[in-house]
């Protein structure tokens, strides 16, 4: 059980230092840098655009202002609330959810976010009240390119994984404690 809980805060390092990546550094800047081979594998204008002036890439214009504290708070995550709130109230039918309907019930805690490869994050979360259960979510945003804003964002999916996450709500519980960055949706 704590072997899980480890794992899953190892994770959490793992977002922060995706969090500090640079992914909207120029084409120049790139072109110097030993990491730009995989900052390009999370970004998505290979498969949207893969014209010379997307070199940032969807996912650049998308994170380039984020901060450690937005991978954690941001409107992706408010989206699948949203999308979890409308699914409870019957306002969106999810087949793939049906068997764990009781379950995604309650409030959740993030697990792991990060760059999903084709556009948007891709989100990890364990429900407070079920917390054996680990649920993973791609939310996509779409992108005007030109004005580098955001236009919406859209849930693709949200699965049950396999296996279980080792915790229990105590050690849950005692995470949020040592972790006040981090909050209940």
């Amino acid at each position: 059980m704590r072997k899980a809980f480890i794992v899953m805060l190892l994770l959490v390092v793992v977002v922060i230092i995706i969090g500090n990546m640079d992914f909207g550094k120029s084409s120049e800047s790139k072109d110097n840098d030993s990491t730009a081979v995989n900052k390009e594998i999370v970004n998505d204008s290979i498969l949207e655009d893969d014209s010379v002036e997307n070199k940032a890439g969807l996912n650049g214009i998308r994170f380039k202002n984020f901060k450690d504290k937005d991978w954690y708070d941001n409107e992706y995550i408010r989206s699948l609330r949203k999308y979890l709130d409308d699914y409870n109230s019957g306002k969106v039918k999810d087949v793939d959810l049906d068997p764990f309907k009781e379950k995604v019930r309650g409030k959740f805690v993030i697990g792991a976010v990060e760059p999903y490869l084709l556009g948007g994050l891709f989100i990890r979360i364990v429900f407070v009240d079920y917390p054996e259960d680990i649920f993973s979510s791609w939310v996509y945003s779409s992108v005007d390119e030109r004005t580098e804003t955001i236009l919406d964002y859209s849930v693709h999916g949200i699965s049950h994984d396999e296996g279980e996450s080792g915790f229990t709500k105590e050690d849950i519980q005692q995470y949020l404690k040592e972790n006040p960055e981090q909050k209940v949706w």
